[in-house]
């Protein structure tokens, strides 16, 4: 039998490998799996799947699907369905992990035979023996089908579920071959997550489970000893408890050269040690989630503050200047006020760099159960993928509000000497909420020019910037507003040029060269600023 993994990865697939180990561990079977990255922008994903299809004539297709392949998947099934129709078509990943989630794919596309809801790795291949002959559907875990009296949705298993053995190793030769030239590799110490946040997918009805950990130092090992540039860690909250992690951490440390390794942290088990640690390790931290700092939606999603975090946080902003902090616009229980006062908290703490989302309701999770007991009652309006557009909280009347404190945010976030200057010249008043009443033009300009790839118009409309802000300052302090300012956007670029050094390029994620070498720009007094381009 040929089963066809189809994923949207844009490189390294993760679930590709969990399912070939689990194949040869746990399928009696002659299953041959083939896998297709299917890309979402570019060439024609069609295109390779046809022509993946013709040639392998697979018995069975399987799709993993995320929000940002959905879609293209559920036309992608069709697709097959015309070429291959005595294929099985099976969906599975996070978007379709739940009852709900996997009842609306099999009332929506005739394509598609089965949804495995959860990990996959059993239910495929209990699911390949029942192609076989050899099982029973009933026996499937978590298995969605259309049965003879309607939809049946199996429970799913029990337990911990599949234990992988060994993969990243010498003796995997074919994931080696396909290592070579791929720029970031996706690892997980663990699964699951120990919260229940009310929109998150990570939540896990076994709860959290450990991979043994001498198995996750030896591949950890030879990963790094592959040189891989970039190694992504997985987890919910990295390494699952804080000894635990500490102790990856001073593995990563002896065994890592030349591998940037990105983490995310349980701020719960932040501490001096732990910072040291990262350092050791050549580790850097993805992100930090603070989401939100409105208690009343903290309360709603089911998280808990960052207050108690706080001295932790910038302590880490300290010593990784440029971790990004994510935040959610939108959640339950928030409004336009409690957001702004979120944005003023960030940038208190030190944050320099913003990830802003907005709240996306993802099919399985509590919040998508029952949107308007979380969101309120009234008009909630979301795209197909599930992204929240407007809600009760944050209704069409108030988004100029909304984009307006977003671009202040994005333009003062990076400006910290001249908040610092801000907080020292003006007391009660801050950069963010000068920003706010600056013309909306400017201010949209401004902030789509700290995202623009060129970095001499990032600079020529940037000056525009360090005029305005300087303008309404005493004329004794303009200069040093400028210089503020001009610095700023300086250690901007540099954070910029050093994370896209990491990632392997050589400005943001454009490898063309640029025609501009170095930037000298004149401070007051006399003095320079040197910026040169990596």
């Amino acid at each position: 039998m040929k089963f066809l993994f189809v994923h949207g990865w844009g490189g390294f697939s993760l679930a590709e490998w969990y399912f070939r180990a689990a194949l040869r561990s746990s399928c009696p079977h002659d299953v041959r799996m083939h896998a297709l990255d299917m890309p979402m922008h570019g060439i024609p994903g069609t295109d390779l799947l046809a022509r993946a299809v013709g040639v392998l004539s697979p018995g069975v297709v399987g799709f993993s699907c995320h929000s940002w392949t959905i879609h293209a998947f559920l036309e992608a099934a069709s697709v097959v369905r015309h070429l291959c129709p005595e294929a099985y078509i099976v969906f599975g990943g996070p978007q379709v992990g739940s009852v709900q989630a996997a009842a609306r794919i099999l009332d929506r596309s005739e394509a598609v035979d089965f949804v495995v809801r959860g990990p996959g790795e059993v239910a495929l291949c209990r699911l390949l023996a029942w192609f076989a002959g050899a099982e029973s559907l009933e026996e499937v875990p978590g298995l969605s089908y259309r049965g003879d009296e309607g939809l049946r949705h199996n429970e799913p298993a029990g337990g911990r579920g599949w234990t992988r053995g060994p993969i990243f190793e010498s003796a995997n030769t074919e994931l080696a071959e396909r290592l070579d030239g791929v720029t970031e590799v996706s690892y997980e110490t663990l699964r699951g997550c120990r919260r229940s946040c009310l929109y998150c997918l990570y939540p896990s009805p076994q709860g959290v489970s450990l991979l043994d950990e001498a198995l996750v130092c030896r591949e950890l090992e030879w990963l790094c000893a592959f040189e891989l540039p970039h190694l992504r860690m997985a987890d919910s909250h990295f390494g699952g408890s804080a000894p635990r992690a500490k102790r990856l951490l001073r593995h990563l440390a002896r065994v890592n050269r030349r591998t940037s390794v990105k983490i995310y942290p349980d701020l719960e088990h932040l501490d001096d040690e732990y910072l040291g640690l990262l350092r050791d390790a050549r580790a850097e931290v993805t992100s930090i989630g603070v989401e939100t700092t409105n208690a009343r939606s903290l309360a709603a999603i089911r998280r808990p503050g960052v207050d108690r975090h706080r001295e932790m946080v910038g302590a880490l902003l300290g010593r990784f200047p440029g971790t990004p902090v994510d935040l959610i616009v939108g959640l339950p229980g928030d409004d336009p006020a409690g957001l702004e006062q979120t944005f003023r908290d960030v940038l208190d703490l030190g944050a320099s760099a913003v990830n802003l989302f907005r709240l996306q309701i993802f099919p399985g999770t509590p919040l998508a159960d029952d949107p308007p007991a979380h969101l309120g009652a009234g008009s909630i309006r979301s795209t197909s993928t599930g992204q929240v557009v407007s809600s009760p909280g944050f209704p069409p009347s108030c988004q100029a509000e909304v984009g307006r404190s977003i671009h202040a945010l994005q333009v003062a976030a990076p400006l910290v000497r001249a908040r610092r200057l801000r907080a020292r010249q003006r007391l009660g008043s801050t950069l963010f909420d000068d920003l706010r009443g600056v013309d909306s033009d400017d201010l949209a300009e401004w902030a789509a020019a700290l995202q623009s790839r060129s970095p001499v118009r990032m600079l020529r409309r940037l000056e525009r910037l360090a005029e305005r802000v300087a303008a309404g300052e005493p004329e004794e302090d303009r200069a040093a507003w400028r210089d503020a300012v001009t610095l700023d956007v300086v250690d901007h670029l540099r954070r910029v040029c050093a994370t896209a050094r990491r990632r392997g390029f050589r400005w943001m994620d454009d490898e063309r060269p640029r025609p501009v070498s170095r930037v000298v720009l004149r401070l007051s007094g006399g003095r320079r600023a040197v910026w040169d381009l990596p």
